[in-house]
């Protein structure tokens, strides 16, 4: 920014006496306006802001600057211009910019942080590309755009997203079309009834909180996500704590606040939702079937719980999960889970082992910290695994349990007892769901079986790689194993 400074002192003076150099020369000269500041935004993005108070913007991929956009004066930024090539717009990117006026986003940006635009006061100008898909929380909070909108429509929306809510209407029908409702969108409403259309898929997190009034919620089966803290503080919420301490919608448990003592999650739910059982201080141990697939961000941060035990079937487990868990000892992964980063135990200071029982697990491969788990010592897994190898390259102890099971796909999807062109066309199905976002109907052990390849989610190539086997072996009479058909340029 030094030389950005610099370089905008010497336009200074070039603009000052070139008139008189060309009286004295002679010679015409071509004055071209210079950057007032420039900087950049990380490694790909770089920014330069002119005299007039435009700011250009330009590079390539992610915002990762998290603090104030780094000019000297945030009210000298009038309007931004952000160049093809970035594709988001980091939390707090515009924060506080009182003085902006307009902004034009392109094409590639996907995503608008959290506060990106809080408290741009005077900003009434901004065009939204389609590309958008995700907008944080507050992102346009106290902005003169948010207001007038608001003034014009109750319900705030960008490209199917409803991002605030300005009404004094207490029964809500949320509009046909939208499909995520942004977080924090009814914070702190008197809302007392809510309609959600079943084109909504997600419902952000914190989006009803502290709405005490909100009795009665309707909830399509469309819905496949809903955020922490979504409908704390509402009296729906209590009603359904009364009814069952394991709040759950659509096979997604929302709450376990309420749940005591030694809990085993009953068989068919999909997923721990997201911070689902944070801060619960009398919960002692979770058992958790193999019909869940995924344990959401935060599900257990800083709850009492002290024994936990996943069934081979859950494939994700998220950022947090296990966070400030004072409580647990020691944790087993399941051969299930494929790819682990050890900051779902952030702050869970008293694990002093983990297990690891898939051989081929992708480890982040980056140290544990000594202030996410000061006592962890001990890693288990199997002769040749890759928890082996972290353990080893990081100075953990490494304890074997022996010799790695052999696995072998078995898809017979159908449980005819034999793999048929059919198994390949369940798997296909499976696949077209899951790219529109849609759970497939199909068992835990079956999505597992799906999964040929051992990439950790299902695929065209799949149901390819059954079409083959069966091709192979039954049409051709041609014996050929799986190991043949999934590395067919091994020596």
């Amino acid at each position: 920014m030094k030389y950005g400074k610099i370089l905008a002192g010497l336009c200074a003076g070039v603009l000052a006496w070139g008139g008189t150099v060309s009286k004295m020369t002679g010679m015409n000269f071509t004055l071209v306006a210079c950057a007032a500041e420039s900087g950049t935004l990380g490694e790909n993005i770089t920014w330069t802001l002119d005299d007039e108070g435009l700011l250009t913007i330009s590079g390539k991929g992610e915002w990762t600057w998290k603090n104030l956009f780094p000019v000297e004066s945030l009210s000298s930024i009038k309007n931004v211009v952000i160049e093809n090539g970035i594709t988001t717009i980091g939390d707090n990117a515009f924060y506080c910019c009182y003085e902006l006026n307009s902004v034009i986003i392109p094409d590639s940006v996907t995503s608008i942080g959290d506060r990106a635009f809080e408290d741009c006061h005077s900003l009434s100008s901004i065009s939204f590309p389609n590309s958008i898909s995700h907008i944080g929380v507050h992102a346009f909070e106290n902005s003169k755009w948010l207001w007038e909108t608001a003034e014009r429509n109750e319900f705030v929306i960008i490209n199917h997203i409803l991002i605030y809510y300005l009404s004094d209407n207490k029964d809500v029908i949320i509009p046909e079309g939208i499909t995520e409702i942004a977080d924090n969108a009814f914070y702190n409403t008197g809302l007392t009834s809510v309609v959600i259309p079943d084109s909504v898929l997600r419902i952000g997190r914190s989006v009803f909180l502290n709405c005490p009034n909100l009795s009665s919620v309707s909830i399509p089966n469309s819905v496949i996500s809903i955020g922490a803290f979504a409908f704390d503080s509402t009296e729906w919420l209590e009603t359904q704590r009364n009814k069952n301490p394991l709040v759950t919608v659509n096979n997604i448990i929302i709450d376990g606040k309420n749940a005591k003592g030694d809990i085993i999650i009953p068989d068919g739910i999909k997923c721990i939702g997201n911070g689902a059982f944070a801060y619960s201080s009398d919960l002692v141990s979770i058992v958790i079937p193999k019909s869940v697939i995924k344990i959401e961000e935060g599900a257990f941060q800083y709850s009492d719980v002290s024994s936990v035990t996943i069934s081979d079937g859950v494939k994700i487990i998220e950022n947090a999960a296990f966070s400030g868990c004072q409580n647990l000892s020691s944790f087993t992964l399941p051969y299930s889970i494929d790819q682990i980063d050890f900051s779902i135990f952030d702050a869970s200071y008293s694990i002093s082992s983990i297990s690891i029982l898939n051989p081929k697990c992708i480890i982040d491969d980056t140290r544990i910290f000594s202030h996410l788990m000061s006592n962890l010592h001990i890693l288990r897994g199997y002769e040749g695994s890759t928890a082996q190898a972290y353990a080893e390259k990081w100075g953990y102890t490494f304890e074997s349990l022996g010799a790695a099971p052999a696995t072998e796909p078995h898809p017979d999807m159908d449980g005819d007892g034999i793999i048929t062109a059919s198994d390949a066309q369940i798997v296909l199905s499976a696949f077209a769901a899951l790219i529109t976002e849609v759970q497939p109907d199909l068992t835990p052990e079956q999505l597992a079986a799906a999964d040929i390849d051992g990439s950790g989610e299902i695929t065209a190539l799949d149901a390819q790689y059954i079409l083959t086997y069966y091709l192979n072996n039954t049409v051709l009479s041609t014996p050929t194993t799986w190991d043949e058909i999934l590395h067919p340029n091994a020596e």
